[in-house]
């Protein structure tokens, strides 16, 4: 029937206008960011490693890691944050 099948792709397209793209790819550079920053401040310590270091380890670019972070001491505070929330 053409109504049924206009019918199903006028719901496909409003409902893929509504789901939020990038929202579970965001979350994934996120956690990369923090798994990268949390094995390298173990490894090396805060102060020599870098935010180039974090986004070589996490295999993300630079200005990726600074549209999720303000820099290296916001990484710290979420890796922190993260590991608290483990225990809670």
């Amino acid at each position: 029937c053409p109504e049924s099948d206009h019918l199903t792709r006028f719901v496909f397209w409003s409902y893929s206008r509504r789901m939020p793209t990038g929202l579970p790819q965001q979350r994934d550079r996120r956690e990369r960011l923090l798994d990268a920053a949390e094995d390298l401040f173990v490894r090396w310590g805060f102060d020599k490693t870098s935010v180039d270091d974090i986004a070589r380890e996490s295999g993300i670019s630079k200005g990726a890691v600074y549209l999720e972070f303000s820099g290296k001491d916001d990484l710290l505070r979420a890796v922190l944050y993260r590991e608290l929330a483990r225990f809670m």
